[in-house]
């Protein structure tokens, strides 16, 4: 391929060159150039950004939507491990995730008013609970879920608010 120019070469996400070439028939065409690449006009024109024959090839530039999305699934997953961690009441810890929530509801539903329930904490040793205790446990879950679901809507508000790259990726859990 007759290439007769190229300019403003840039790095990719990936390592690859980003940069305009000048073709005979096409004018100035985007190109992405690779050492890896099948083509050896593609091979020399990654060489000849690198060593600065179109000028400095700048660096990768995280577009601003990518880092928010990105910074918004940490948020996500930070949120989800701690809500679904273990929680401790009246000095055991108990499995507090989604499918415990559940069937805790479940039993709750069949427990009949003033009986009592042997429930097994994490350390799969049964723990006698009142039906009272039984309702502070579930209602100490759900109710822990309050504030951290408050948490990330106010981190979610300020990434998406976040003007530049470096302000969302200097907000974390």
């Amino acid at each position: 391929m007759q290439i007769l120019n190229a300019r403003n070469p840039k790095y990719t996400e990936r390592g690859m060159i980003e940069l305009e070439i000048e073709h005979p028939q096409y004018g100035w065409i985007p190109f992405a150039a690779s050492p890896d690449d099948v083509e050896v006009h593609g091979r020399d024109l990654y060489a000849s950004a690198v060593a600065g024959e179109f000028g400095v090839v700048a660096p990768y530039v995280k577009p601003l939507a990518q880092a928010q999305s990105e910074r918004i699934t940490i948020i996500e997953s930070a949120y989800a491990t701690e809500k679904e961690s273990p929680i401790t009441y009246a000095g055991h810890v108990f499995q507090a995730n989604t499918g415990s929530f559940e069937l805790m509801t479940q039993v709750a539903s069949a427990l009949p008013t003033g009986a009592g329930i042997g429930w097994y904490d994490i350390d799969n040793i049964e723990v006698s609970l009142t039906d009272v205790q039984f309702a502070e446990l579930r209602g100490a879950i759900l109710m822990r879920g309050q504030p951290l679901f408050k948490k990330r809507r106010t981190l979610k508000d300020a990434i998406n608010s976040a003007k530049t790259v470096a302000d969302v990726e200097a907000i974390s859990w």
